[in-house]
């Protein structure tokens, strides 16, 4: 009978359309937050990866130039432009120009900020065509200056005593800049980038909320925009920060499976905290920037909001600024960044393994990722428990295989108690349907940090 085909038909197709609108299923907190794990109050004083800080930064502060060049690589098949070679055959690479309008030592590193960025040749800039998103041009730049064996105070002090001009050099090709012909500047790393979006509306022109702190996914902000502008409307400042570290390559570590792997183990977690210590440092600075500079954004009110890769470190982030972060949203995020790197299907992270004649036992990836995580001290998976007194709210893909689903699901245990919405979806679908999660994130955040729908403090 044709109405007996009908009916697994359309519960087939009423299964399809829940999945393709993201379905999903909400997992509320426990009301005992705070009582599942026992942390100690302060972590050992070796956890934050040291950064060369005091007069070496002043040095270079002081020597930051008004202006820099820097060189962004277009779409193929975008517009038609130049590049170096001149070649115009539809890709190459804009030259760009921009003013430093503020700079100055901030947190562990040097913050700048960037004043309208226009192309040297005066062609038009476009999101549609350049890799990096207009969005994301302009706005600051936190540069760091790690510390090495060859790197001590000492003879950093010795080298600008003996030789400044090579110190002068040396300090600017480690902190992105590189001096040209003619006094010209180009930055040669872009840092960590960030940019700040001011209220908007009702809003416009007065003293914010609060500051979201917004760690972006490796995707760019098409879909992370709204929720921005939404968090904008509703009297929010948001500093948006490129979290991605995943451009970055790493040398390969190796692992023999025959030997003891707490050395290979120790590598790549002093390899991954550092990375994602960047990421809160420049978080750091970004929030002691604006504190000085933009008297309008409350910086006393914080909340993180992370995104994919942007999750992965706003645990640390959390961490870092300690009891002035209110709250956090985890949009795709998860525990053990060693598992993650190696089983995404997006990307390795940089973080390269190579394996003794090239075969890995899976016993012996388990106890490399046990080893691992006996280890690092910033992985989501050990200051999750940190944050169990903070009010958390996560969107997990029961099917993501970018930041596999089992790593978020791990998260969401660490973290003790959080509000969870978990979707029927994969990595990417959770990201296309998140602008209209816009509201549902904004009313989240507004409750959780006693922020009113009028804009006042709830007491």
């Amino acid at each position: 009978m044709p109405h007996r085909r009908f009916i697994p038909t359309l519960l087939f197709a009423l299964a399809a359309s829940a999945s393709l609108t993201g379905c999903s299923f909400y997992s509320s907190a426990d009301p005992n937050r705070g009582t599942l794990a026992l942390v100690s109050a302060d972590l050992p004083s070796d956890t934050w990866p040291v950064r060369t800080t005091g007069e070496l930064l002043l040095d270079l502060d002081a020597t930051t130039p008004d202006s820099v060049s820097f060189t962004i690589p277009y779409r193929s098949g975008s517009e038609p432009h130049a590049d170096e070679s001149g070649d115009d055959s539809g890709s190459g690479r804009c030259r760009l120009r921009a003013p430093i309008i503020a700079h100055g030592v901030h947190g562990r590193g040097l913050v700048r900020e960037f004043g309208q960025v226009v192309t040297e040749d005066g062609s038009t800039l476009t999101s549609d065509s350049l890799i990096v998103p207009t969005e994301l041009l302009g706005g600051l730049q936190f540069v760091s200056l790690p510390r090495s064996a060859g790197l001590s105070t000492d003879n950093l002090r010795r080298l600008r005593d003996e030789q400044p001009d090579r110190y002068r050099r040396f300090l600017h090709r480690r902190l992105g800049l590189r001096q040209g012909p003619g006094d010209t500047w180009t930055l040669a790393a872009r840092g960590t980038r960030m940019r700040l979006y001011h209220p908007t509306d009702a809003f416009s022109g007065k003293v914010s909320r609060g500051l979201v702190i917004h760690l972006s996914s490796l995707a760019g902000l098409e879909f992370e925009l709204p929720i921005v502008k939404e968090l904008n409307r509703r009297g929010w400042a948001v500093l948006i920060i490129n979290a991605s570290t995943a451009r970055r390559d790493e040398p390969s570590v190796y692992v023999n499976p025959d030997t003891d792997l707490s050395q290979p183990s120790a590598r790549l977690a002093s390899m991954i905290d550092n990375r994602v210590a960047e990421i809160a440092y420049a978080a750091e600075a970004g929030v002691e920037f604006i504190a000085e500079h933009y008297p309008l954004v409350q910086t006393g009110n914080l909340a993180v909001i992370g995104y994919s890769a942007g999750a992965l470190t706003a645990p640390a982030v959390a961490e870092l600024l300690s009891e002035r972060v209110s709250a956090l949203v985890l949009v795709g995020g998860g525990a053990n960044l060693l598992d993650i790197s190696q089983r995404s299907s997006l990307t390795n992270g940089g973080i390269e393994l190579a394996w003794k004649n090239d075969f890995k036992v899976p016993s012996v990836v388990q106890q490399l990722n046990d080893a691992y995580l006996s280890k690092t001290k910033l992985d989501p998976y050990v200051l999750a428990p940190r944050l169990c007194n903070k009010p958390v709210l996560m969107l997990h893909g029961a099917f993501d295989d970018i930041v596999p689903s089992d790593t978020g699901e791990l998260l969401r245990q660490r973290l003790c108690s959080c509000e969870c919405y978990t979707f029927t979806l994969g990595h990417r679908g959770i990201f296309f349907f998140l602008p209209g999660q816009a509201g549902r994130i904004a009313n989240w955040l507004d409750l959780q940090t006693g922020v009113s729908r009028a804009g006042t403090i709830r007491p």
